[in-house]
């Protein structure tokens, strides 16, 4: 099935949250409530996102009301063609929606940039090109517009440069 961004989104905030919300009471307005690295927290949310959400037991429970609320796209898929399909391993334009396999090479793309970037090796107005050499190289993808590649994440727009590498770490831990 596509278009589950949503539910894969609302996975991976929610891990950030039980993790903030796991943190004892007494520890609160100290240095130990926060998380100690920004990947220790990236790894919470994508455990939620990937191990947990994407697992057969979570949607053994879930799947029914998901069904339900999905009638016309889902009523006739059953539990195990889901599971299959939210597995699936393709390459793919958007980070976000990344296989296990690949998403490790969008990140690796975006540091690769930003490194460049700040070196002065790569000017801004070539990084749309930069960007779609890359992920045909990296991936085997063809970028059609902007949106789809240089310009999907809100990162950069928001100033977040060196942050991509988190998510990957993340993955490790």
């Amino acid at each position: 099935p596509d278009d589950l961004e949503s539910v894969w989104s609302t996975l991976h905030e929610a891990g950030h949250g039980l993790y903030a919300h796991g943190v004892a009471d007494a520890l609160m307005r100290t240095p130990l409530s926060g998380a100690p690295s920004l990947a220790i927290n990236e790894s919470q949310s994508r455990t939620w996102e990937n191990l947990v959400g994407r697992s057969r037991p979570f949607w053994t429970h879930w799947y029914g009301p998901l069904q339900e609320s999905f009638p016309d796209q889902l009523g006739s898929v059953d539990l195990d063609a889901f599971v299959r399909a939210i597995n699936r391993a393709e390459p793919g334009l958007i980070r976000v929606d990344a296989d296990e396999t690949t998403y490790s090479l969008h990140i690796i793309l975006r540091f690769e940039l930003e490194q460049e970037l700040i070196a002065g090796t790569v000017d801004l107005e070539d990084l749309p090109e930069i960007w779609n050499t890359r992920m045909k190289e990296f991936l085997g993808v063809d970028v059609p517009s902007d949106g789809d590649g240089v310009l999907q994440d809100v990162h950069w727009s928001g100033g977040g440069i060196g942050y991509f590498p988190t998510y990957a770490l993340g993955n490790v831990i």
